[in-house]
């Protein structure tokens, strides 16, 4: 039996670094962000108090306009697709 190493090639991510789909997340009340997304987020809705209430209300226009579909912020192309160098950012994709 062959135990799974992890890949060190992968890329990594600082979860110092505030990004802005997890910004985004955490202005829906999602779980999948950081002690410096939030504390970015808290500075943005300083300035822009509606930028929360903006924020959900986009997501659940779209919920409205396209029940089923959600909006994703990243997305790669299948192996193999002419296009699978590059990575195409933002979106919507089908709930399973």
């Amino acid at each position: 039996m062959t135990t799974a190493t992890p890949d060190s090639s992968a890329p990594k991510f600082d979860t110092g670094v505030p990004h802005s789909a997890r910004v985004w997340n955490y202005w829906l009340g999602g779980k999948d962000n950081y002690a410096a997304d939030r504390e970015v987020g808290d500075q943005v809705s300083a300035v822009f108090p509606a930028i929360v209430e903006n924020a959900q209300a986009c997501r659940a226009y779209l919920e409205l306009v396209e029940p089923g579909v959600v909006t994703i912020s990243r997305w790669r192309p299948e192996p193999g697709a002419d296009d699978a160098h590059q990575d195409s950012y933002g979106g919507v994709a089908r709930k399973p």
